[in-house]
């Protein structure tokens, strides 16, 4: 039969590996032949999810595309700047008029927006559009400097970042210790019945073959995490804490 090991005191890393060590040792007389099938594609499925949230895989690629559109907002803001501010030594009376009403209006959001944080940046440039869209002096004045385009873009890229934004924080709160503590535990539910589904079968089969060889390399590596639990000491293996607030 297959024996049991005090799961919930693994470490995080040990945790994904010991599961990730039973399913090859599955693999390798195949869950089909086993008769575990079921049960091994779910305990495949949800170690699957909680690697990834215990690593935190997509957090960090949401950060780099959060990144790379706040570069893009960032070029098209300094962008719309730096030509409005060009035609403020426009030889043209009305060019200049255009650039001078629109300069005085971002200088009372305090300069260029690109220099706040994320979500500074972000309201900020929403306000902006939206006084350069529906104030009838400031729309004329994008209008007859020919800046449209820019706002469109501007628009464009804080949307996008604004999405983006608001995924990684989502994806952040479900790395909480609470969203990990219920991962480890769905884990171990489905790990919990593809040991019964095991056991059943060597039982009903009278420990012959297939099940007899598997269950005795299942039990190798328990022994492994058990002996790594004991060297320890009863410090983390015998207390009730969470292993999910234990470092890695």
């Amino acid at each position: 039969m297959v024996t049991q090991i005090r799961i919930s005191a693994l470490k995080n890393k040990e945790f994904i590996q010991f599961f990730t060590d039973v399913l090859a040792i599955i693999q390798q007389t195949g869950p089909i032949v086993l008769s575990v099938q079921t049960q091994y594609q779910q305990l495949e499925t949800v170690l699957a999810e909680a690697d990834a949230l215990l690593h935190n895989r997509r957090t960090h690629k949401l950060s780099t595309q959060l990144e790379a559109l706040d570069a893009r907002r960032e070029s098209a803001m300094n962008g719309l700047l730096r030509l409005i501010e060009g035609y403020l030594y426009s030889t043209d009376v009305q060019q200049k008029t255009f650039a001078e009403t629109l300069q005085n209006h971002i200088n009372g959001f305090g300069g260029n927006p690109a220099r706040d944080n994320y979500q500074g940046q972000t309201t900020m440039v929403r306000r902006l559009l939206s006084d350069f869209s529906n104030q009838p002096d400031l729309h004329q004045s994008i209008a007859g400097l020919g800046l449209s385009a820019w706002l469109t873009e501007l628009s464009s890229a804080n949307l996008a970042f604004s999405a983006q934004y608001l995924a990684r924080a989502q994806d952040t709160s479900l790395g909480s210790p609470e969203s990990v503590s219920r991962k480890r535990n769905d884990v171990i539910a489905a790990w919990n019945k593809l040991r019964t589904r095991l056991n059943s079968h060597y039982d009903i089969e009278d420990g012959i073959e297939p099940w007899a060889g598997t269950i005795n390399f299942i039990n190798s590596l328990s022994g492994y995490y058990t002996n790594l639990l004991i060297k320890r000491g009863n410090k983390h293996a015998a207390r009730e804490t969470p292993a999910e607030m234990l470092p890695d």
